[in-house]
C-alpha cells in the first residue's frame, strides 16, 4: 500500500507504539483486511473511544484510513470493506449524521 495517499513505512513496533497510545487514551481500534486468494488486496481502520461518546453524549467513531491496492480499485473493495462496520451501517437507521473528509 506504499502508493496509498499518506503512506509511511513503519516497523512493527512503530505500529505497536501507536496501537498502545491509543488504547491508553481508551480508544478500541480496528484493522478489516480485504483478500483475493489469500492476499491483502485492500484495508479499512476505525477507531472510537466510548469515553469519548459518553462524554459527548453522542456515539462517535472514526474511519481512520482505507485504502485499495491500484489493480483492484473501483470493483467494490472499499465500499465492501465499509459495509462491514457496524457504527457506519447503523448510521442512517439511528439517524446519525455522517461526516466525510477525503484527501487524495
Amino acid at each position: 500500500f506504499r502508493e496509498h495517499f499518506g503512506h509511511r513505512d513503519r516497523t512493527v513496533e512503530q505500529w505497536a507504539f501507536w496501537m498502545r497510545n491509543h488504547q491508553s487514551m481508551g480508544y478500541v481500534v480496528r484493522y478489516t483486511v480485504a483478500r483475493l486468494d489469500g492476499e491483502p488486496v485492500g484495508y479499512l481502520m476505525t477507531m472510537h473511544s466510548p469515553r469519548e461518546s459518553e462524554k459527548l453524549g453522542t456515539k462517535r467513531g472514526y474511519l481512520v484510513s482505507v485504502g485499495v491496492l491500484k489493480p483492484y480499485r473501483n470493483r467494490g473493495v472499499a465500499r465492501a470493506l465499509m459495509s462491514r462496520i457496524p457504527t457506519m451501517a447503523m448510521c442512517s437507521v439511528r439517524g446519525m449524521g455522517v461526516a466525510v473528509s477525503v484527501r487524495r
